[in-house]
């Protein structure tokens, strides 16, 4: 399913970027009106850990020469007719 070029472990991990914060948003939407003011709480740290795990991504990028600095990552087709094919 993942197929990571040229990546390391830390950035196989790109995928939690969008996922964590969607998570939250979901977990918010149906738990939030119990955790009254803590939704609010619990949407900030999925966005501040998006945020560091992307400072984390970039900062492993930027310690590779400029013509290994391209990662990519393969989740899913989404449309897959005969030979057509939309990644």
């Amino acid at each position: 399913m993942d197929d990571v070029i040229g990546g390391s472990a830390r950035e196989q991990y790109v995928w939690l970027i969008p996922a964590i914060p969607l998570g939250a948003a979901a977990f918010n939407l149906f738990v939030g009106r119990r955790l009254a003011r803590w939704g609010g709480i619990v949407g900030s740290v999925a966005v501040a850990l998006s945020f560091a795990g992307s400072a984390l991504i970039v900062f492993a990028l930027f310690q590779r020469s400029a013509e290994h600095r391209l990662v990519t990552q393969h989740l899913f087709d989404w449309i897959s007719v005969g030979r057509f094919d939309v990644g």
